[in-house]
């Protein structure tokens, strides 16, 4: 693979999600990949810890939160992963991509 072709992808993921951090698009890129990666295995891929992967993914995922100021819920997250219970280990947390991440991953695999 040529440097130009990954720097490419790094500028579309940036341009089409809301300038994610490229930790948070490495972790895309990794579900991406590996479709079903859990947290911890994320976290030793980029040797980070798990606090800052589970924030990093839960950016990444589709959430609820409630709103401090007005107390009404709103959606969160750039809605690209989803987080489901790992089939080998339940205690885990596998990734993978929702509908979304599935457009985004072939609109970069149409990249040239």
């Amino acid at each position: 693979m040529e440097i130009g072709a990954v720097l490419r992808v790094i500028d579309f993921l940036r341009q089409e999600t809301q300038n994610v951090t490229m930790l948070q698009a490495g972790m895309l890129l990794a579900v991406m990949d590996r479709p079903g990666i859990t947290q911890p295995a994320l976290g030793k891929f980029f040797r980070t810890t798990q606090a800052t992967v589970s924030r990093n993914v839960h950016k990444l995922a589709k959430a609820t939160v409630q709103d401090p100021e007005t107390g009404t819920y709103v959606d969160a997250g750039l809605d690209f992963i989803v987080l489901k219970t790992d089939a080998e280990d339940p205690r885990a947390i596998a990734c993978h991509l929702s509908p979304k991440g599935e457009h985004l991953r072939d609109r970069i695999l149409r990249l040239r």
